[in-house]
């Protein structure tokens, strides 16, 4: 698929960042940092990856703002659902959401769906006999990966669908992906009771949708 002018712009890659500000050694009769003091004696510890945000603001003096690509690996999953759905233009979402293979209000809905079931985690809640009180929007694109049979009304308001949507995102981001493979051999031995509290149908892994995950 051809990439738009818009679309195009908003994945390239971003500017090399400007030259590092240089370092300059300590006032007299100040004391060299201990990681550095502890090089000449073979005791250097062990480093830690910094974060881009703390390497950036660390490093580089301009521009004093960092690129956005920077600032969104610092993001939780409920303020980049935010930034998204507060994105003036309605191309910028239109275009974002094309990456995923989704529409931007497919993705909207999703979104705070996926934020929804992190707190219901986070707070070791419970998920699979319990409505979310909020619910990804079924697509009615064909365009969007989805399930090839209906999606029982019962399934609806159940974790089933937010397993489908998962899988249908990591379709675009991650096509090799054994997500759909380990979710089965997790849930398949589970008692009927149990995969109809959290709202998975019979034969689900029959559809079309699954069993071309689990081929």
């Amino acid at each position: 698929m051809q990439q738009t002018p818009e679309r195009s712009a908003l994945v390239r890659r971003p500017a090399p960042l400007p030259r590092p500000v240089a370092t300059r050694e300590p006032p007299e009769g100040r004391a060299r940092p201990v990681r550095q003091a502890a090089r000449g004696q073979g005791r250097t510890p062990r480093r830690r990856p910094r974060p881009s945000l703390e390497h950036y603001l660390t490093t580089y003096a301009s521009p004093e703002l960092p690129p956005s690509w920077v600032m969104v690996e610092e993001l939780t999953i409920g303020q980049l659902s935010t930034v998204y759905r507060n994105l003036a233009r309605r191309s910028d979402r239109t275009a974002v959401a094309a990456v995923l293979g989704l529409t931007a209000p497919v993705l909207e809905s999703w979104l705070q769906t996926y934020v929804r079931v992190r707190n219901v985690c986070a707070h070791h809640g419970r998920l699979w006999n319990v409505g979310l009180g909020v619910y990804p929007v079924i697509p009615a694109s064909d365009r969007i990966s989805w399930l090839d049979g209906p999606l029982p009304e019962r399934s609806r308001q159940r974790l089933y669908p937010v397993l489908v949507s998962l899988q249908a995102v990591l379709d675009t981001v991650s096509p090799r992906s054994r997500w759909a493979v380990r979710l089965h051999d997790l849930v398949a031995p589970r008692p009927a009771m149990n995969l109809a509290g959290m709202g998975v149908p019979s034969g689900w892994s029959d559809d079309p949708f699954w069993r071309r995950h689990l081929a």
